[in-house]
């Protein structure tokens, strides 16, 4: 299975730099232009599936690269962002006035009852590998999903235990691309790649991603 993870573009939230999580945020005007120039970049690609987290700003930037493909939309809700309660919705400034304690705290290990924890979204994610390896050996599936999830896949994939943040940098509609053979061999073609980025929207014509 080619597996092709993609971060949402970019909504109000991540300007702000408030914690998202799953709370649901839609696309910012910039989100949607980088969707845009994603689906354009992929347009020449083959793509057999497509799933989305059920979060709007996910959705939306599924469903930008879906137009291109006559496929529909799958959604799930195990592709969601982490789960972080309480300080879903606040920045940084917020989280020290309200939550002193947890400011500079790891959240995934703090231990909180109403925030997942590392191990949890590690084990979520290689849920996900195993049910699509299962439904789409042999096929080209594009995933859209969420940076700290889409981190700590790599992560599970990799055997790296939680560091206390996430180690991988996973940008708004960046592209991080997997070859499977099972859940334990696998080649990881690329990282956080950007290239439709990079481009204006006039320049893009015939540029598959590969």
């Amino acid at each position: 299975m080619h597996l092709r993870l993609i971060r949402h573009g970019e909504t109000v939230a991540n300007r702000e730099g408030r914690m998202q999580g799953q709370s649901d945020f839609p696309l910012s005007p910039e989100g949607k232009k980088q969707a845009q120039l994603l689906a354009k970049w992929l347009s020449a690609d083959q793509i057999d599936a497509i799933y989305s987290s059920d979060l709007s700003r996910a959705y939306e930037t599924a469903l930008a690269i879906a137009r291109y493909h006559d496929l529909s939309v799958q959604t799930r809700e195990d592709l969601r962002e982490i789960k972080l309660g309480r300080f879903e919705k606040l920045t940084p400034a917020e989280i020290k006035q309200k939550y002193p304690a947890y400011y500079q705290a790891d959240l995934l290990s703090c231990g909180l009852d109403d925030v997942e924890q590392a191990e949890q979204v590690y084990q979520r994610a290689l849920r996900v590998v195993e049910d699509l390896l299962a439904r789409h050996f042999g096929e080209r599936v594009v995933v859209v999903s969420h940076g700290t999830f889409i981190g700590c896949l790599l992560m599970a994939l990799l055997n790296i235990k939680w560091p206390g943040k996430r180690i991988f940098a996973v940008g708004n509609t960046s592209m991080t691309t997997i070859d499977f053979r099972s859940s334990r061999q696998f080649m990881i073609l690329g990282v956080n790649e950007q290239p439709h980025l990079q481009l204006e929207a006039g320049q893009i014509q015939k540029l598959g991603a590969g």
